[in-house]
């Protein structure tokens, strides 16, 4: 069995065994997941993430999974593939706050059951430094951003997320394992 569907076979199984957890029920004893408030709070972290920021980048980038040998058991990716890189501009990021701005923030209130492939991260930068990552997969609607591990985003964020990635330039969806290959045949010449 390949490692990508043991993964997702034990993503399943767990969700599958871990029951049904609701707003409601779970704000009886303190909330845990999809808490009504956690999509607001997350919008509002991330429109202020925005605007504090000394600077943004978002990269386009290859996933480990992109070029997976089966028959080694690893990827044939040894570094990540930087495709693209845009160091937002004031415009950009005044569109990327209209677009948060315009969602819907009620809470995400499901789970993902995928195996995410991240081909997007967007990097806040402040004093020099990174502050936070946020790491995005448009395959199965999956981000993952440091400064807010523990509260679920709102569900519209995917599609806001998609629209801004799209306004800069990038591609949220693409033939990633084409790319790949094509760039790892280049090297090797």
């Amino acid at each position: 069995m390949q490692p990508k569907l043991i993964i997702w076979a034990l993503v399943l199984a767990v969700l599958a065994t871990s029951g049904p957890v609701s707003s409601i029920a779970a704000k009886e004893t303190g909330c845990i997941f999809a808490c009504p408030e956690d999509g607001p709070k997350y919008t509002g972290a991330l429109l202020t993430a925005i605007q504090e920021a000394d600077r943004i980048v978002v990269t386009e980038h290859s996933s480990p999974w992109d070029a997976y040998d089966v028959q080694a058991n690893r990827s044939r990716i040894d570094t990540e593939i930087e495709y693209a890189r845009v160091e937002l501009t004031a415009e950009q990021r005044h569109r990327f706050s209209e677009i948060l701005a315009k969602l819907d923030t009620k809470t995400q209130d499901w789970a993902n059951g995928c195996m995410p492939e991240i081909h997007h991260t967007v990097r806040f930068y402040g004093k020099g430094a990174v502050a936070s990552t946020m790491e995005i997969c448009f395959t199965c609607d999956h981000v993952f951003w440091d400064a807010m591990e523990k509260v679920s985003p709102p569900g519209s964020i995917y599609d806001g997320l998609r629209k801004f990635v799209a306004a800069i330039g990038l591609h949220p969806k693409r033939d990633w394992t084409a790319l790949a290959d094509h760039r790892i045949a280049a090297q090797k010449q």
